[in-house]
């Protein structure tokens, strides 16, 4: 199957805290999941074009509330990656080849998550700018015998 979508900014919805992940529903519905104390938000729309925050009067986010509350869960301040110091970081570590290599074999797999792609990336544009040298120089050399004979 090949599914063709884009995303077009329709509105901005509120947030205290900076959103660790957003889940569109089945029913027109977004998800948001959030730190405390709102932990999941959730926004419904009518009329298909603007988003209404629902949170106050949703089952599921009360429940999800109350039940974190009671637990103290303290949810993270961002979904990044850590390095060893503890800080955040925006390159992908290299010790996930495990988790990717699973990806990969399921259906579909997921090679855009492999941290190892950028690599291979590199290689693949540095043997194509080789092939593309030696062309050229075959070429040159090429018209230089061309020019000799004449």
């Amino acid at each position: 199957y090949l599914i063709l979508f884009s995303l077009h900014k329709k509105q901005t919805l509120e947030c205290k805290s900076q959103p660790l992940a957003v889940r569109f529903t089945s029913d027109s519905s977004v998800l948001v999941l959030a730190r405390e104390p709102e932990y999941l938000l959730h926004f419904n729309t009518t009329d298909g074009a603007s988003f209404n925050d629902i949170s106050q009067s949703s089952c599921l986010t009360k429940a999800l509330c109350k039940v974190a509350q009671s637990q103290k869960i303290t949810m993270p301040a961002t979904t990044l990656e850590r390095n060893d110091y503890g800080e955040c970081t925006l390159q992908k570590k290299e010790d996930r080849k495990e988790l990717t290599a699973q990806q990969n074999t399921e259906k579909g797999g997921l090679h855009w998550n492999d941290p190892g792609r950028k690599v291979t990336a590199k290689k693949a544009q540095a043997r194509k700018r080789h092939r593309k040298k030696e062309q050229q120089k075959a070429d040159g050399e090429k018209q230089t015998n061309e020019e000799a004979s004449n």
